[in-house]
């Protein structure tokens, strides 16, 4: 026990140091890091001098640099705010506009060009249903022309076909071509088709022929009915077809009146059907009539000339008495 005491009593009284009293070391002592003993004091002595020292007061100058910084740092943040926002509104309320003028003027387009395919469209459609409402008024046109142009073929035909049995047409031809010449005229050349010539030289004598001063030629191009007649100063060129021509058409301009009217709606005016067999028989009949007997009643209205009618007369009778023998 007394060596425990003992002990106790060889270990020294340990304090904690004072930091609150800074004890100045010398600049030439050294810690265990080789750092300034007094490092530590270096850094609280400047932090105790800047507490010391505190804030420097705001002068007015100061302030109101403050404040004009401020007002700048604001003016420019707000003015690149509402230019943002703006530019946004701009874009948006633009592209409306845009849009609806855009939408209008396309709607516009839109219309005059549809109505224009509308109007098109319509008019077609119209033709196509007045050519429903009036197929029988094109039926009768067509049939008309069609049945005019075989009345007046056949009309011709039978015609024809009479010259050759019938000389008195052909003789009725040489006298109104004879007719036609100048009064003065004393050499005259009659050309006919060769056929026809025979019926001309039965009716008249070569001497009757000569005192008329008539020279009778053959012409193999001349159609039967033709006649031809050349003088020193005129001539006259008497087709067979063409007094056909002329015939026909008097008798079309004299029944064109008798044709059934047609409205506005193709419907025909006249209750009666046409009755077109009986009509182109009719036709066929008198215009084959009127060919054959023109030549009669010109010849009884006619003036006399140089005293070749009288003569032609008896010639046509002593050919109907030769045609009636032969019969």
């Amino acid at each position: 026990m007394a060596s425990n005491n003992d002990n106790d009593n060889a270990f020294q009284k340990w304090t904690i140091p004072d930091f609150e009293q800074d004890v100045a070391l010398g600049d030439d002592e050294t810690d265990l890091f080789g750092r300034p003993a007094n490092w530590y004091q270096e850094k609280t002595s400047e932090q105790q001098e800047a507490k010391e020292e505190g804030p420097t007061p705001l002068t007015l100058e100061d302030i109101e640099a403050i404040r004009a910084s401020a007002y700048e740092d604001g003016f420019n943040e707000g003015k690149e705010a509402g230019f943002n926002q703006g530019l946004e509104e701009g874009k948006l309320e633009g592209l409306s506009e845009g849009h609806q003028a855009g939408l209008k003027q396309g709607v516009e387009e839109g219309l005059q060009e549809g109505q224009v395919r509308i109007d098109a469209q319509t008019l077609h459609w119209q033709q196509l249903v007045s050519r429903l409402h009036k197929p029988l008024e094109k039926l009768d046109e067509h049939v008309e022309v069609q049945l005019i142009t075989l009345a007046t073929q056949l009309a011709e035909q039978m015609v024809r076909c009479e010259v050759t049995v019938n000389p008195q047409v052909v003789l009725q031809a040489l006298k109104q071509g004879v007719e036609a010449l100048p009064v003065s005229e004393q050499h005259i050349i009659i050309c006919l088709n060769p056929e026809d010539l025979h019926f001309v030289q039965d009716a008249f004598s070569e001497k009757e022929c000569e005192k008329r001063g008539w020279d009778l030629r053959a012409e193999p191009a001349l159609l039967r009915g033709d006649c031809q007649i050349q003088t020193q100063t005129s001539s006259v060129d008497y087709a067979f077809s063409t007094r056909i021509t002329q015939v026909l058409k008097h008798f079309l301009k004299e029944n064109y009146q008798n044709t059934p009217e047609v409205s506005n709606d193709g419907e025909l005016l006249n209750e009666q059907p046409l009755d077109y067999e009986m009509q182109t028989e009719e036709m066929l009949k008198e215009a084959a009539e009127t060919v054959t007997e023109q030549g009669d009643d010109e010849a009884i209205q006619a003036e006399d000339v140089e005293g070749s009618e009288a003569s032609i007369e008896d010639s046509i009778e002593s050919s109907n008495r030769v045609t009636d023998v032969n019969e």
